[in-house]
């Protein structure tokens, strides 16, 4: 079974008028899956462009665009038990632009797949594998930023939400037959934990350190980081994605020709992408002008791995043991080993000594992970 595009199977709330019956049906609703749609793809500053929410058969897609006030509905909201699929960015988004945090529970659905051993646990495949659905992927870049908003964008985003209850009736019964309830809930309590962490700034000696730099010159770098912050600075003015003003293989490539230039001419630039023209070919020419001008002490110099980081061997030997172990135990789950413990955070245990359980929680390990390890651990330990 596949989706209708041509079908409208939803209220879109873009008026104030609209905003009762939506609130009518959640004031009325135990639970509610929901979902948004960001302009991440297309926008250098991100913000949520649609908030889909779903009850029994009503499915509603609320526009914050249309400059709503949506107080009321994300107060209703934080008080059901609310159902996503990929819970973390959602959570993000919601909580940077309207300070929304949950004060009920949530569930997760591709934390459940994973949980009773599902390989595949994308929205689509689990659609597909559990309940027999098609879900159409061909829309997943698109600008849902843009007004106003086509149709066809609308049933697709509809369909993201309609059978979240009926996947959390499903999940719900497979975690209880393999006594993973709890671990579920907890890994949901995290994620919302996690959400509403604020997110510190990149160092800003790494952040400009793209794929493709590492080996380079210190005087390539200086270019490197030229050309990324006057990418940066035409992305926040214009509001558009980075790679939409230049790719980060032709940002390297560019300054890799500029290091080699005696003399950087506005007129003898290598062949720029059409948008590159008027005042941002001048910045751009500026920026490299300027990195031509820095001298060695100036430039950025090549960052050194885990300098004066790296565990003593004794540590990685008994780190690389314990996850042989979780191997084992994954195994007899049937689960992923990364799922039981990350290769980074069974060092932090190792490297730490945390042998008790209020130490791994303190080093943030979940209390289900804890009782699966902690046996391992402490015979790793000695």
């Amino acid at each position: 079974m596949s989706m209708d595009p041509t079908q409208q199977t939803y209220d879109l709330v873009a008026a104030p008028q609209a905003m009762p019956v939506l609130l009518e049906a959640l004031s009325r609703a135990e639970r509610v899956a929901i979902d948004i749609e960001a302009d991440s793809y297309h926008h250098f500053h991100h913000k949520v462009c649609l908030i889909q929410v779903a009850m029994g058969d009503r499915c509603f897609i609320v526009d914050p665009l249309a400059e709503l006030d949506l107080s009321e509905m994300l107060s209703l909201l934080s008080d059901k038990l609310l159902i996503f699929h990929d819970a973390g960015y959602d959570l993000r988004m919601l909580r940077a632009d309207f300070g929304f945090r949950p004060n009920n529970e949530i569930f997760d659905t591709m934390l459940a797949a994973r949980l009773i051993g599902l390989e595949k646990f994308s929205l689509s495949a689990l659609l597909e594998q559990i309940l027999g659905i098609g879900l159409s992927k061909h829309n997943q870049r698109a600008n849902w930023a843009k007004r106003p908003i086509d149709a066809k964008l609308l049933v697709y985003a509809a369909e993201d939400i309609r059978y979240l209850e009926r996947l959390t009736d499903y999940l719900t019964d497979r975690l209880h037959r393999l006594g993973r309830t709890e671990w579920h809930r907890e890994y949901c309590q995290w994620t919302i934990a996690q959400s509403q962490v604020v997110k510190i700034p990149e160092n800003s000696e790494k952040v400009w350190r793209i794929r493709g730099v590492s080996g380079l010159s210190p005087r390539q770098l200086a270019f490197v980081r030229a050309v990324w912050q006057w990418r940066q600075e035409q992305s926040d003015r214009a509001d558009s994605a980075p790679f939409r003003i230049l790719h980060n293989d032709r940002l390297v490539e560019l300054a890799l020709w500029a290091e080699r230039q005696k003399q950087i001419l506005p007129d003898k630039l290598p062949r720029l992408p059409r948008h590159c023209k008027g005042n941002r070919r001048r910045e751009l020419v500026e920026a490299l002008q300027q990195a031509q001008r820095l001298n060695s002490r100036q430039w950025p110099q090549p960052l050194l791995k885990n300098a004066g980081q790296r565990p003593a061997p004794e540590i990685l030997e008994k780190a690389e043991h314990l996850h042989t172990q979780c191997r084992c135990i994954a195994k007899s789950l049937d689960l992923p080993t990364s799922l039981i413990a990350s290769r980074k955070s069974l060092l932090a245990a190792v490297n730490t000594h945390a042998d008790t359980e209020e130490k791994l929680l303190r080093i943030g390990w979940m209390r289900w992970q804890v009782r699966l390890v902690l046996p391992a651990l402490r015979d790793v330990l000695g």
